[in-house]
């Protein structure tokens, strides 16, 4: 699946080549600050009406907009205004990450977060970026955006880059060739785009029991942890906490059980 990850920032012009953009590449389209509804393919808005999904040709993408049943891949499509107070801000991201804790199986989320994180490639963290970041680490989610190209430009304006791209941490359907889209498309946003594509993964088959903790060297796993923390050199923050915990851990207590290593491949198209 194709996607462009486009924010419109509610401009006609953006409106009237999107159309062509999409028809010469065949993208499915995440939209926010949208212009208006298109009335071809599937559409679907949230109640703000400012941000939608569009797949222009249904049968390239089985969809689904309810909630019932299983979906192999969920994407959210977000816009969280600059104008918002922390208060109002951080409602939101609860409203997004209780969502996203009832659904099962892969999910992207992504749109304009109006807000500054390293982990994305500001220069400079702010209070929006911290509880984003926070939220995406408790839902399990990692940052997919490479590099650091300005993604709002604006003339007399230092370029920025509020539209972010999240991911489910090793899921089947993983992102790639994530990249910002140089084409003009008559907004102040550059596009993003990236292919959602099936991937085989090794997978390690679940113990009845995990670390033993009874015999737990409290005073290792301290050790362990600070030792690679001190390590680290760049990356992915989230994922590189996650990994020296599992590492600090296993060099910290016995398991119960061995693993048993098995390969598994998901079949089937991604849904949303």
């Amino acid at each position: 699946m194709k996607i462009l990850q486009a924010n419109m920032h509610r401009s006609r012009t953006a409106n009237d080549l999107l159309h062509q953009i999409v028809l010469e590449n065949q993208f499915d389209v995440i939209i926010s600050e949208q212009y208006k509804k298109r009335e071809e393919g599937f559409w679907l808005e949230d109640d703000t009406k400012t941000a939608a999904i569009w797949i222009p040709d249904p049968t390239t993408a089985p969809h689904r907009s309810d909630k019932k049943g299983r979906c192999q891949m969920t994407i959210f499509s977000c816009y969280l205004t600059s104008s918002d107070d922390i208060q109002t801000l951080q409602a939101k991201l609860e409203d997004i990450e209780d969502n996203a804790r009832h659904i099962a199986g892969n999910l992207i989320i992504a749109g304009d977060l109006n807000s500054r994180d390293k982990e994305w490639g500001m220069p400079s963290t702010d209070s929006r970026g911290r509880r984003v970041l926070n939220m995406a680490a408790r839902i399990g989610k990692l940052t997919a955006n490479v590099g650091e190209i300005p993604i709002f430009n604006r003339v007399g304006n230092v370029g920025t880059i509020p539209d972010i791209t999240l991911e489910t941490e090793n899921c089947t359907h993983k992102i790639a060739d994530w990249k910002v889209l140089d084409t003009y498309n008559g907004s102040d946003h550059c596009y993003i785009v990236f292919n959602i594509a099936e991937n085989e993964v090794t997978t390690v088959a679940p113990t009845r029991k995990g670390w033993n903790a009874n015999r737990l060297d409290k005073e290792r796993l301290i050790q362990e942890i600070d030792a690679r923390l001190n390590r680290q050199r760049g990356g992915n923050i989230v994922s590189n906490n996650m990994t020296t915990i599992r590492q600090a851990c296993n060099a910290a207590m016995p398991k119960m059980g061995n693993p048993r290593r098995q390969g598994q491949k998901c079949t089937g198209g991604p849904k949303g």
